[in-house]
Parts: C-alpha cells; sequence; structure tokens
C-alpha cells in the first residue's frame, strides 16, 4: 500500500513540473517578419525612391533594441534614409561653412549660409527654414550691453556669445527637423565684428562656429562648422573669396585656425568619451539626452567665445600701443632729414649717455647714437635745450663729427632703433 502511495505521488509532481521548452512553430512568426520587412521596404522606397545608385544598395547600419523606445528607433530610422538621399549630392547633408535647411532638405540651397558678411545663424523657424541676422542686431534682441562697442562706426572691440540649441530650435516643429540628427545643432558661438587682414578695401565681418552632431556614413558624429561670408567687392557671388573657408586659404589667421583646431580635437575626445555615435553592441552605453550633449559641449564653445576675444584684444593692445609710440615721436625720416639740413651749431654731444643730439625746427629734438641709429625723439623747449647746454652734459660738436654721424645715420638701417 506504501509503494502504491509513492508512486501516485511522483506521478503527480511530474505532471506539475513545468515542461522543457521545445521548439517553436515558426510558421506565423516567419510570417509577420516577412510582412515586417515588406512594409519596412516601402518606407525605404518611398524615401530613397525606386532609382538607387550602388550606395543605396547598402545595408543600412541600424540596430534593434528590444529595451529602446519606438519612437527613437522610427526617428533614427528616418534619419538614415534621409541621409541616404542627402548623400546622393556631391556633399551629403555636412557641408562646411553651411547649414542645412531642414525646409529644402539641402545644404546646398540659398537659405544654407549667410545673406551677407555681417549676419550670423539665429536659428531655424517653424518650418526647418533657416534663419539669419545682423550681429548687431542678436546682442540688440540679448540686451547684451557690447553693444555700443560693435554699432561704432570703428569698432575696435570683438564680442563673442554663445548660445545653447534650445535657443535656436525652439520655433523648430518636430516634423521639420527639431529632433533630427541630420544636422542637429549642439550649441554655437556668435562673433563680431572681426577686421578682415590687411589687402581687403572693406573692413568687418561676423562668423558663426557651431558644434554639430551630424551623420557620418550613418552614424551620429560630432564635428565643428565654420560659417561665414566676407564682403564684396565688385566681385561675382561666385567668387572664391565669398565664403570665409575660402577667404582664410587665401589669407591665413593662424591665431583663428588654433581656436578652431582645439576644438574639433576636443569634439572628437568628447564623441569618444560619451559615445555620440552609438556603436552596436555590449559596449553602447546609455545615450545622453539633448540637455546632457549640450552641457558636455558648453566648455567647448565657452573656450572658443573667449579665445576670439582675446584673439583681436591683443591685437588691439598691440596696435594701440604702436600708435603712442608714433605719437609720441616724429617719423625717422624726418630725424634724417633734420641731421641732413642742419647747421654744424645745432648738433650736439650728450655727454653722459654719449649720444649726438640733433636740433630742428620747432625745438624737435633727435637723439643718434654713436653707430648712426636713431634712438628715439621728442619736442623740448628753449630752456631745456639751454640748462643742458650751461651745465655741460651737451656740448657742441665739430665739423668733422657732424659729417662723421651724418655718414654713419645714412649706412644705418632707417627705422630701427639701437
Amino acid at each position: 500500500m506504501k509503494d502504491r502511495r509513492e508512486r501516485k505521488k511522483k506521478a503527480n509532481d511530474s505532471s506539475r513540473r513545468p515542461k522543457e521548452p521545445g521548439p517553436r512553430p515558426l510558421g506565423g512568426a516567419m510570417a509577420r517578419a516577412e510582412k515586417i520587412y515588406e512594409e519596412l521596404l516601402a518606407l525605404y522606397l518611398s524615401i530613397v525612391g525606386d532609382d538607387r545608385d550602388e550606395g543605396d544598395r547598402k545595408p543600412l547600419p541600424l540596430s534593434f533594441d528590444p529595451d529602446g523606445d519606438g519612437a527613437a528607433f522610427g526617428r533614427r530610422l528616418i534619419d538614415a534614409l534621409e541621409a541616404r538621399v542627402a548623400s546622393r549630392s556631391r556633399s551629403g547633408p555636412f557641408v562646411a561653412g553651411r547649414v542645412y535647411c531642414y525646409h529644402c532638405e539641402s545644404s546646398l540651397c540659398d537659405h544654407a549660409r549667410p545673406p551677407d558678411h555681417l549676419s550670423v545663424f539665429a536659428g531655424y523657424g517653424p518650418t526647418g527654414q533657416t534663419e539669419w541676422v545682423g550681429f548687431s542686431s542678436l546682442l540688440l534682441d540679448r540686451g547684451d550691453h557690447r553693444i555700443d562697442a560693435v554699432v561704432d562706426e570703428t569698432p575696435e572691440k570683438v564680442v563673442a556669445i554663445r548660445q545653447g540649441p534650445e535657443e535656436l530650435k525652439n520655433e523648430q516643429l518636430g516634423v521639420f527637423g527639431r529632433e533630427s540628427i541630420i544636422y542637429d545643432i549642439v550649441g554655437q558661438v556668435a562673433a563680431g565684428y572681426l577686421p578682415l587682414p590687411r589687402g581687403r578695401e572693406q573692413g568687418r565681418t561676423a562668423i558663426t562656429i557651431q558644434a554639430v552632431r551630424t551623420l557620418d556614413d550613418n552614424r551620429p558624429t560630432l564635428r565643428v562648422n565654420v560659417i561665414g561670408r566676407v564682403p564684396q567687392t565688385g566681385e561675382s557671388d561666385r567668387s572664391p573669396c565669398g565664403d570665409l573657408l575660402d577667404f582664410l586659404k587665401l589669407e591665413p589667421e593662424p591665431e583663428l585656425e588654433g581656436v578652431f583646431g582645439r576644438a574639433r580635437k576636443k569634439l572628437e575626445e568628447l564623441d569618444l568619451k560619451f559615445r555620440f555615435s552609438d556603436p552596436p553592441g555590449p559596449a553602447r552605453r546609455r545615450r545622453l539626452s539633448p540637455a546632457e550633449r549640450a552641457a558636455a559641449v558648453r566648455p567647448v564653445l565657452t573656450r572658443i567665445a573667449r579665445g576670439i576675444e582675446s584673439i583681436f584684444r591683443r591685437r588691439r593692445r598691440r596696435t594701440r600701443h604702436a600708435a603712442e609710440r608714433r605719437a609720441e615721436r616724429p617719423a625717422v625720416g624726418m630725424a634724417l632729414k633734420d641731421l641732413g639740413k642742419c647747421h654744424v651749431d645745432r648738433v650736439l654731444f650728450d655727454e653722459l649717455d654719449r649720444t649726438f643730439v640733433v636740433l630742428g625746427p620747432k625745438w624737435r629734438t633727435h637723439i643718434f647714437g654713436r653707430d648712426g641709429r636713431h634712438v628715439t625723439s621728442m619736442v623740448l623747449n628753449r630752456e631745456g635745450v639751454r640748462k643742458r647746454i650751461d651745465t655741460r652734459r651737451w656740448r657742441y660738436t665739430t665739423r668733422e663729427e657732424l659729417d662723421e654721424i651724418r655718414t654713419r645715420a645714412a649706412n644705418a638701417v632707417p627705422g630701427r632703433d639701437g
């Protein structure tokens, strides 16, 4: 009896034990998968079209995340398809010196670059069309007190401001690319007005430097885009000097290129560190939100703005210092002219400094070294000259000394102080 009860108990236990999973029938799942593929193919053809080239036939590098967001997957899919369409052009969605226009779905339309040399990128409109505004107007709208230095007829100060993506894409609608990564502006710096190098007839230009998250081979990548134009002087709109980047190739600005180069290197480091490119596989980290991306890029933009202002602040100081020196003394040519025309009793010798003193008209006083090089010039009065002669610090020279200093001054290099 006991054995019978034990066998019955074992039978009941085995009936409650879950069965091992076996192979499921694939008929229904395969049909559903084929249907999904047909729907994806129809979506592909509706965007890319049936007239495809060799590049269009490559597989899309798109991953499926079972724990992901359906809307995010759909956005990535649409961006990959739109990027494939844009890649048919000569440059793709990212063109250096131009902003991608979602309204025209191109970086080569007229909206993609500034209308003139004083305009900066102001953001996207509701339909994704680019908007440009004069740099002084941008400062006025923001209430920046530095606008006084910018609107001056001959400004000496260069101003740079940092802008976040919320300011640039606030009016842009979602269906017109607000969340797209075809050309996602993470932040930018607008600067003006930069004095152009010598050789140009007109003086100033405004520039926009953007940190952009764009598709490179269908994968998001951080890049720097420098946008601007130079003033035209009777040239056609297709002149090679129309765009700022082309102009900088002809008139290099090493200091500016250094600022841009350091920013590119830093964005490459951030791209690798935070995995902006979202590589598939177990190494993939959590995707950063737009706010987190903007926060990561913000220090880079701050350094760009400060670097641009610093470059032209140093130049302004050097220019002012040179002007002050020119105001303090006449030109070297005037000193040589006075030396050549003066009488022997207008040339004295400084016994203390061991230099020659030339007294020109209106008490212009020039100092020459014993080797004939011009040292400095000043304007003295009659009392100052007479005091130095009476104290015998200055003595009159001889005709031989005058001829010698004239010969040495004529052989010296003009304009170099000894």
